[in-house]
């Protein structure tokens, strides 16, 4: 079971481990992680999916994915074979 710290802790874990907290939460945390071995897990955790996200370019959801994505869903409707190579 979790304590009241650990469940406080665990809510700033991802913003811990994307670099996004400050000030005395970051303190707060930073302090709590040092002595807590389940927060220090997760916030690896978190940290290793950061990693892995940012190894990934971001979609701006370009015209082109979704004109291809519209295309082929004519293409179902119509009953044509996509083309070679999709």
């Amino acid at each position: 079971m979790l304590c009241m710290e650990c469940r406080r802790i665990r809510e700033l874990l991802p913003l811990l481990a994307g670099g996004d907290l400050e000030g005395s939460l970051f303190k707060d945390a930073r302090e709590h992680v040092a002595t807590c071995e389940r927060c220090r897990e997760e916030l690896l955790e978190f940290g290793h999916q950061s990693l892995l996200l940012k190894a990934f370019p971001a979609s701006d959801g370009s015209a082109s994915i979704w004109d291809s994505v519209r295309e082929r869903i004519d293409q179902r409707r119509s009953g044509s074979p996509p083309p070679a190579g999709s």
